[in-house]
This record gives structure tokens, sequence and C-alpha cells, in this order.
């Protein structure tokens, strides 16, 4: 089965205030890791979930959005976890540490500035 292609907005929280970015109207009234707008799953609950769709439907390729996702509690080590079984576009600032996804594969993570 060809993996399916998603989009995964983890988060509304962004450590930049871009002129240019439409989500800032959202951010003003955020506190800093959600605005009330996602659920607020541990990274356990999301390695359950994201492993569940795949027993069930394969592999997907998630584009992974929404403000900058490596704010979201413990998201590099979830998804080198999640890697095992998905593909990964993420969108980034690259704002953060870059240099600890060094263990990540780069076959199944890709960051996308």
């Amino acid at each position: 089965m060809n993996a399916r292609d998603c989009s995964w907005e983890i988060l509304h929280a962004c450590n930049y205030r871009c002129p240019y970015c439409f989500f800032i109207p959202s951010w003003e009234n955020a506190p800093e890791e959600t605005n009330g707008k996602h659920r607020n799953c541990s990274p356990e609950e999301w390695t359950r979930f994201w492993r569940r769709l795949h027993e069930l439907y394969g592999s997907f390729n998630i584009d992974v959005v929404g403000g900058e996702p490596f704010l979201y509690p413990r998201f590099l080590p979830m998804i080198g976890e999640l890697s095992q079984w998905h593909t990964f576009t993420i969108l980034t600032n690259l704002s953060w540490a870059v240099e600890e996804s060094a263990g990540l594969d780069p076959t199944k993570v890709r960051l996308q500035p």
C-alpha cells in the first residue's frame, strides 16, 4: 500500500512574530504551549495515535505545520519514534538547536525552513 499524505497541525505557538504570518492574530492571546484550538495530547498519546493509524492504514507522509513544531514538549524524540512508521516534512523556523536532529533518519524526516 502506498503512503498517504496528510498534514498535522500540532500546535499554534511560535517564538517569532513575522509580519507576514497569517497566524499572528490567533497567537496574540495564546499561552506559550497552545491557544486552546488543539487537544493537548502528550507525546505518548500522539505516539499511540500514529502507531494505531499505521496498524490500520499503513504509512503516511506527514507535513507537520502550525507555528514552530519544535516548541512542542519532547517533539524531537517523539518524531524519532514516529519515523519508524511514517515519514515527516517539518515546517520550522530553525530557531532551536538544529544539531540535536542529527540522530534522525534523513530518509524519514525532512526539515523545511
